[in-house]
């Protein structure tokens, strides 16, 4: 139909082609936003899991990553293509996620058209730019582009998947459903949330279905890809029992229980929201208060109004209808079925990481209360126009100092750091002269730093302590932390009168200060101090010199003063 009114009218198709150059220059600018100082940040702690899930696989040993990061690999695989062409740099392995995010502009942008395709053309064209727009700008988005994660990947494919399962329910077309079936394969060996969307998708096919063939089709469409998915979980269900995931999400539930409110989950998408220090380990100073509050309560509004928008009375109020179960229903389970697994049976739901890929309803809703506003006062349009700039331009400037507040923010250079005092004192041969224990996930990114200003170096003389984290290397999970004190400090002792006579210094990289006086100590510190005491019993003595404690880096060399004690 449209390229029929194209024919016929010249003006269309100048109008089409001039959205269709708009929309790159506004991808190309989401694009440049994203690279711009891309590794002024070093990696943090989670990319230090990327890092070493992806050197794992490029040397064949998948299932150790599986120990270390119970992800499915696919994405490791394309962070591996990507410094195997780019190099192995931190603007190297982030740059996936920078393009994925960029690639996100366009593909929301035809979703709001296709969602809204039963609302009067003037208030989809308005939601479309509008969702584009601010997904371009958006804190958090830019945020997750900006770092060598799964996330922006998982929301393009997410977007691409309602794309594609809108167009099967239309058509009906075999072609269309094994699209569905693709990418649903794919967000699976992406990220374990994908069973979130599996359950979406088939919710989707039960109520939108208009015939038994559609439903039946979009059935199997929906079952086949879990069914090529089932021997990937069977085989590494092992490696997951064992993983050091599962202790990490319950602590940081002990940490932020605030955050277990669905209404915080919400807030995370919201332009202008702060966002838990967890999700990175930078300083990042609060939104304003009235900044934040108004822009966050101008989204849920415009929310309020799309929903209006899609129920109003019409000629096509059925096919409005069904265009609104399908935004709330893909939009929302993904959310509130995590979210209540989280507050009701056991944590597994991160605000802010895991619900990045439901973004896009959101601004879906923004876009459409925007459109329908503006549709309402098409007989006042100087007053339309005086509420929408204030409107437009409060979220614009909570976007732009939120992403502002980002890019200003401190950030962690401690593994660096650590690294470049540490290189100095290795040797090219493993064992000689200097080791370093570790305990904590951030030896992931010590190495890292070591390995890449050490490129001589083939064994980097570092381990964890205890030793069994060595299979999850930095990862101190339940099992460790239930261990009985007695088998720690038989360990440490051993590991102490281990070490060969050529060994000067003993770097050991702690977990943080030690507790306050009146705090009672964590496990993670305590065994800590086990260390440090058996190297002290062993005849080992700090070096103010060598040590770093600002870096929680401490340097041991022999004490010559006094003979070694096992005692």
């Amino acid at each position: 139909m449209i390229d029929a009114m194209s024919r016929q009218d010249p003006r269309v198709v100048a109008r089409s082609r001039l959205e269709f150059i708009a929309l790159g220059g506004l991808t190309l600018a989401a694009l440049a936003l994203r690279l711009h100082d891309l590794d002024r940040f070093p990696l943090w702690v989670d990319e230090g899991a990327t890092w070493w899930y992806a050197r794992l696989i490029a040397e064949g040993r998948l299932m150790e990553g599986i120990r270390l990061e119970p992800t499915p690999p696919l994405y490791y695989l394309l962070v591996v293509g990507a410094t195997t062409v780019l190099g192995t740099s931190d603007w190297a392995m982030r740059f996936p996620s920078a393009i994925f995010g960029a690639l996100s502009i366009p593909v929301i942008y035809s979703l709001v058209r296709s969602i809204g395709r039963s609302l009067d053309l003037s208030v989809v064209r308005i939601a479309s730019w509008t969702a584009a727009l601010l997904l371009a700008i958006h804190p958090l988005h830019v945020f997750y582009c900006r770092e060598a994660r799964v996330y922006p990947l998982l929301l393009l494919l997410t977007m691409m998947l309602w794309l594609a399962l809108r167009r099967a329910l239309d058509d009906d077309e075999l072609r269309s459903w094994v699209g569905v079936s693709l990418l649903l394969l794919t967000i699976a060996y992406l990220h374990y949330y994908s069973l979130f969307l599996f359950a979406t998708a088939g919710l989707l096919v039960l109520c939108l279905a208009p015939d038994t063939r559609h439903r039946w089709r979009g059935i199997a469409a929906v079952t086949l890809p879990g069914l090529l998915f089932l021997p990937y979980v069977i085989l590494t269900f092992p490696h997951l029992r064992g993983s050091g995931a599962a202790w990490s999400v319950e602590a940081l539930y002990e940490i932020f229980p605030g955050d277990r409110s669905f209404f915080r989950v919400l807030e995370m998408g919201m332009i202008g929201a702060d966002y838990p220090l967890y999700l990175r380990q930078i300083a990042v100073p609060s939104t304003a208060g009235w900044l934040r509050w108004t822009a966050i309560t101008l989204q849920i509004s415009f929310v309020i109004l799309a929903i209006l928008c899609f129920v109003r009375a019409g000629s096509s109020h059925r096919q409005r209808r069904d265009d609104l179960v399908f935004w709330l229903l893909a939009w929302l389970p993904p959310l509130l079925i995590p979210w209540a697994i989280t507050h009701g049976i056991r944590a597994i739901f991160h605000p802010g990481r895991h619900d990045v890929y439901a973004s896009w309803g959101l601004l879906l809703g923004v876009g459409v209360g925007l459109g329908f506003l503006a549709d309402l006062g098409k007989n006042r349009r100087l007053m339309v126009t005086v509420a929408a700039v204030p409107i437009v331009g409060v979220l614009s400037l909570a976007a732009a100092g939120r992403l502002a507040l980002l890019h200003a923010a401190s950030p962690d250079s401690s593994a660096r750091e650590r690294a470049a005092w540490i290189s100095p004192h290795l040797k090219p041969s493993e064992g000689t002269g200097t080791v370093v224990w570790a305990l904590g996930i951030r030896r992931l990114l010590t190495e890292r730093y070591i390995r890449l200003a050490k490129l001589d170096l083939d064994n980097v003389p570092i381990s964890s302590f205890p030793a069994s984290t060595d299979s999850h290397p930095g990862w101190a999970d339940a099992r460790v932390l239930v261990q009985d004190r007695p088998a720690i400090l038989e360990e440490a002792e051993r590991r102490v009168a281990g070490l060969d006579p050529s060994v000067e210094i003993v770097f050991v990289l702690t977990v943080g200060p030690p507790p306050s006086p009146n705090r009672e100590p964590t496990a993670q510190t305590w065994i800590n101090g086990a260390l440090i005491s058996a190297l002290q019993h062993g005849g080992w003595q700090i070096d103010s010199r060598k040590s770093r404690p600002d870096l929680d880096l401490l340097a041991f060399v022999r004490d010559t003063r006094r003979p070694p004690n096992h005692s």
